[in-house]
């Protein structure tokens, strides 16, 4: 994440995103320098955890030069909803620099890759800047794993995922954050909030995170839940290949070792990958950033149709078109999900990448955030399986140093009612009048 020539993930870029927000109490605002004499650490009891604290401080003119992260009240406001994988893109000694930094970014954790160490830099109740989605960032606690994810299978060390294993399956379990790949996600099933931003979205930890293993040692095997029925169109699927034998083209040259379904537009291996209109006009490429034609491992799908040679394709809805993937039946890449929620699409809709109030909720015109819609095309009868069947829906106003309630670090509830779907490679939402399911009760 801390690679800035090639993520483009600055500081300015996160300020100038946080305009408006609105109405709930925050927590007392404390100034930097009156820490309290302990330590928040966060973590279980067998996992050594070190406190290196990121700085909340004014660093220029003006309440808005601050930094490197908020302070509010979670996880009663904001929720806590999510758990967000990072790798670093810097060695551990210059992340750690960086974090220490008021002008730059802030996160929850930092892991180291010999011997998976756990540095802590913020109270839990407060708000980091990892995500490039304030939305996200309201409701998630990110962990950033030492590693460049074009080399992930070097950096991603068993010691490493061991205590991040540890650490996330407490965090869940304290903070009552169901521990699904729905809730437990990579930085690159972020959501761009709108469709300019979608292009400079990060990707990491890359097609090198093992998630099946990490599930394994969260204690939620990805095999819960599935089973080994051939898939027909209505069923719900769940990408699942073996990381140690998958092989897909990526960047240029054919792989072994990855934790992606290539999505196509017809059932055959040279039909063109599918279009991530957000990312570029034509077919996704192998390029290690391009995450449009790839179907992760845990994420789950809405069968359309089952064919190509001797049926062993599927297609499934995939930001509303068909993608097609290679299931063989001598090795499957995918798990039927009996009883997994779905909504029906009703009417013609384009997501969202976040679920921030209706206008009338904010008090003050001048917080109002964009109604901003992604650019894909979801028509009437598609279907995409749910993750969060009610995310909330609010905006946490924290935008100046130190200003208290109600002039900022307040969270605005709104009215509207959203649901959160696998609409592709990353998360998005849709609108419930949009969309239909006998669990809405329409």
């Amino acid at each position: 994440m801390t690679d800035i020539s090639r993520r483009s993930f600055t500081l300015m870029t996160i300020l100038s995103s946080l305009t408006g927000r609105v109405a709930r109490l925050g927590r007392d605002i404390t100034p930097a320098g009156s820490q309290v004499s302990a330590p928040p650490i966060d973590g279980p009891d067998d996992l050594p955890i070190e406190w290196i604290p990121a700085p909340y401080e004014q660093y220029g003119p003006g309440l808005a030069k601050y930094g490197n992260h908020d302070i509010a009240h979670r996880p009663s406001s904001p929720l806590l909803t999510r758990v967000v994988i990072h790798d670093t893109e810097e060695t551990y000694d210059t992340t750690i620099k960086l974090v220490q930094t008021p002008s730059y970014l802030a996160w929850n954790y930092t892991l180291r890759s010999s011997d998976g160490h756990v540095a802590q830099h913020l109270d839990p109740q407060d708000v980091g800047w990892h995500s490039g989605n304030w939305y996200y960032n309201m409701h998630a606690t990110g962990l950033e794993h030492e590693g460049r994810a074009v080399e992930g299978m070097s950096w991603y060390t068993d010691a490493m995922y061991r205590s991040s294993a540890a650490l996330v399956r407490h965090l869940c379990r304290k903070y009552a954050v169901p521990m699904t790949r729905g809730h437990i996600i990579g930085h690159d099933e972020v959501p761009g909030i709108d469709t300019e931003h979608i292009k400079t979205m990060h990707w990491d930890p890359g097609p090198y995170w093992n998630w099946a293993r990490y599930f394994e040692l969260l204690g939620c095997p990805l095999t819960d839940g599935t089973t080994d029925a051939e898939p027909q169109p209505g069923d719900v699927v769940r990408i699942l290949p073996d990381f140690a034998s998958n092989t897909q083209v990526y960047d240029g040259r054919v792989v072994t070792g990855l934790n992606f379904v290539t999505a196509r537009q017809a059932p055959s291996q040279d039909a063109p990958a599918v279009v991530d209109i957000g990312i570029r006009p034509g077919p996704a490429t192998t390029e290690p950033s391009d995450v449009g034609a790839r179907l992760n491992t845990g994420a789950e799908y809405v069968v359309a149709e089952v064919g190509g040679q001797d049926d062993e394709w599927i297609a499934v809805w995939y930001l509303g078109a068909k993608a097609w993937l290679h299931n063989p039946v001598a090795q499957p890449v995918v798990r039927v999900v009996p009883g997994a929620r779905t909504v029906r699409v009703v009417s013609r809709t384009s997501g969202y990448g976040r679920a921030f109030p209706e206008a009338s909720a904010y008090p003050d015109p001048g917080w109002v955030q964009p109604d901003a819609t992604l650019p894909y095309v979801l028509d009437p009868d598609q279907r995409y399986v749910v993750i969060d069947p009610e995310p909330p829906t609010d905006y946490y106003r924290s935008k100046t140093f130190g200003s208290p309630p109600p002039t900022d670090h307040v969270d605005v509830i709104g009215q509207d009612r959203y649901v959160c779907v696998f609409l592709g490679h990353r998360q998005g939402y849709l609108k419930v009048t949009d969309v239909r399911s006998d669990w809405l009760g329409a």
